[in-house]
């Protein structure tokens, strides 16, 4: 999901009153992404288990600032071919750079629309679920991307299926929680 859906989102959870530009239609957007038509393979298969994994990362990347994605991805090319022989230090310090901006991107953008919609912020209103749901899900879509953590790909792939799970739930229980308090 894009910063600005994120950020959108957040303002409109907490400033139900006063409707930001961007939620419908990055709502609209993501739940069109969401629909696969692909077939399945054989269960079992290593393809099959590919595809979970896969789908499970997918999942998480609602939760990430896409813009983030797109920017992680070539700086990961980019350091793992520079430092071959060493690459797996600066590949940590990138991964954790990136794990540091999601939160502080997601509220940066939250402050925007705020202004935008010219509303007061406060302590009461800060965009906590966002900042949690996107820190966790790029603690692991982050760790999966290959080279990140070489030889880790099978324990990152599990985080990411139960990731994929937990996640939602979570959102669910914070979303329902922060509604009636």
């Amino acid at each position: 999901m894009s910063l600005q859906a994120i950020a959108g989102t957040a303002f409109q959870r907490l400033n139900p009153n006063q409707p930001t530009v961007f939620t419908a239609a990055q709502t609209a957007a993501l739940e069109s992404a969401r629909k696969d038509g692909t077939a399945t393979p054989a269960p079992g298969s290593a393809e099959a288990n590919a595809k979970k994994i896969n789908n499970s990362l997918e999942l998480l990347k609602r939760y990430i600032p896409t813009e983030l994605l797109a920017i992680y991805l070539p700086v990961v090319a980019i350091v793992s071919e520079q430092f071959k022989p060493d690459a797996s230090l600066y590949l940590l310090w990138n991964y954790l750079g990136f794990l540091a901006a999601t939160p502080i991107v997601i509220y940066a953008l939250y402050v925007a629309n705020a202004a935008e919609a010219k509303a007061q912020l406060g302590w009461h209103n800060l965009p906590v679920i966002e900042l949690l749901l996107g820190t966790a899900a790029f603690t692991v879509w982050g760790a999966a991307v290959p080279t990140v953590f070489e030889g880790q790909q099978w324990l990152i792939g599990i985080f990411a299926l139960i990731s994929s799970v937990a996640l939602p739930l979570a959102e669910t229980l914070m979303r329902k929680l922060s509604s009636t308090a």
